[in-house]
Formats: structure tokens, sequence, C-alpha cells
């Protein structure tokens, strides 16, 4: 990218930027003494992985565990070198974003709502802890930047990287699946669809059929968690007014009118 694109202004801003906020973030990453029950769950998993030893948390979504083993190989078990390493793809996330952002809509606008997701309070605090958050916000994003590709080619790794972005989180396949789904309707184009189902599948396959041969059954929740009910739970409804605030009720009015969401020429 950069060896094409010219750096501007913005561009060296939001560099500055990302430094004094990668800073800012690992300075906050220091003050943690322990990971938290689902980190210590995902290290648990990953050591059973590792030791060929039954799974801890067999409901975890595994790419988590799976990293966490992959750089256990080159370094020693330890969660200290998890906790510096993992919370980069937070910050991948963000540049990412940038990345996707400054081509379709500019760089002031890139600049603004990637430093605004940043700096997000949910997003910072889960993104430096070992947790699920910063795989699956990368993934998702980096899905939605294949999309964009004018390179039918790029169109396989979109369902690529929906698929990890299963297995990084679950439920997050569900925006994933939408994001391709409205991409395909958008750019009026189904070869998009069919090409991302050519990898997608088989990489929900290859986490689905891993976990069963390793625990003898998949489940992606505890059995607590998957009662259903026709009864609307306010849970996300309310985390999306926490995250968001009041302004994440106007998005359903703002997807009435197309410019919203289509890139304008």
């Amino acid at each position: 990218m950069l060896n094409s694109v010219k750096l501007t202004k913005i561009d060296i801003l939001f560099i500055l930027f990302l430094i004094l906020f990668s800073i800012y973030f690992y300075m906050h990453i220091t003050m943690i003494v322990n990971p938290t029950i689902d980190g210590a769950d995902y290290l648990l998993n990953a050591n059973g992985w590792l030791s060929n030893e039954p799974l801890y948390a067999p409901f975890k979504p595994p790419l988590i565990s799976w990293t966490i083993a992959g750089i256990w190989l080159i370094t020693s078990e330890s969660w200290i070198v998890i906790q510096y390493l993992l919370p980069a793809f937070t910050l991948a996330a963000g540049v990412t974003l940038y990345a996707l952002l400054r081509k379709q809509k500019g760089e002031l606008f890139a600049f603004g709502v990637s430093a605004l997701t940043l700096v997000n309070q949910i997003v910072f605090f889960w993104g430096m802890q070992i947790q699920t958050e910063s795989l699956s916000l990368f993934f998702l994003i980096l899905s939605l930047f294949l999309l964009k590709s004018e390179k039918e080619k790029y169109w396989y790794l979109v369902g690529v990287a929906i698929g990890l972005t299963f297995a990084s989180r679950y439920p997050i396949f569900i925006p994933a699946l939408t994001i391709l789904i409205a991409g395909s309707v958008i750019q009026r184009n189904s070869k998009l669809v069919k090409k991302a189902i050519i990898t997608c599948v088989p990489v929900m396959t290859l986490v689905i059929v891993s976990i069963f041969l390793k625990t003898g059954a998949f489940s992606g929740a505890l059995e607590r968690d998957t009662q259903f009910t026709f009864l609307l739970s306010p849970l996300y409804t309310l985390h999306s007014v926490h995250t968001w605030s009041l302004v994440v009720f106007l998005v359903p009015i703002a997807f009435l009118f197309r410019r919203t969401y289509s890139d304008g020429k």
C-alpha cells in the first residue's frame, strides 16, 4: 500500500496517533497482574491442545487457543508473553479499518472512524485482555476489507476471513455473514457469495471437526446459555447503547437512505 499510495498529512497524523495510542495501550497492559477467568480458560485449552489432554472449556472457540499454542511452540508456556502479543490484533484491526475507509471515504473520514474505534472503552478494555474480542474484530474487519477488493481472486479470501471469524468467536459469524450478503446485494454480484462459500465452508468444517475429534462433541456454548425463547432479550440493545450511545437507534433510519451505505463515485 505504501509503495503505490503517497502518504498525506492525515496519513502521517494517523501513524503518529497509532504510535501514541500503542504506548498508552501497552502501558495499561503492564498493569494487568492476572488473566481474566475466560482468559485462563483459553490458556488451559491451549495447554490441552499442546499436551493432547482434554480441553478445560471445550465450548470455547478454538482459534485463540490455537494461536496461543502456536506462540508457545516458539516461546515458553507463559501467559505474560500472550498478554503482550495478543493485543496486537486490536492494533491490526485499527490499521485495517483505516486502510479500508481511506480508499472508500478518504483519509479524514478514515482517521476519525479508526481513531474513535480504537479509543472506544469496550474495544480498549477487552482488546488488551486474553479474550476473543481482538481476534474476532480483526477478522471481521479483514473480511470487509477483502470484500471491497475489485480483484475477484480476493473474494476467496473473504470466505477464509469469515471462517476465521467463526473460529475466533462463534456469534460474530452472523455479522460477518450479514456483511457478505449485504456486499453481494450492493455490488449486484452473486459470484461474490459463491466464491466466499467455497472457502468459508472448509474452514468452518475444519474447526467443527477438530473440536469433535478432540472432545467427542461440538457445542458453541454452555447448555444453560442456549435456552430458546420468543421473548426478545434487551441484552444486546443495552450493550449497544452503552457502547455507541443513543445514536445507535439512528442506524436503521440511516439505512433507509441508499447513499448512507452505498459508496459514492
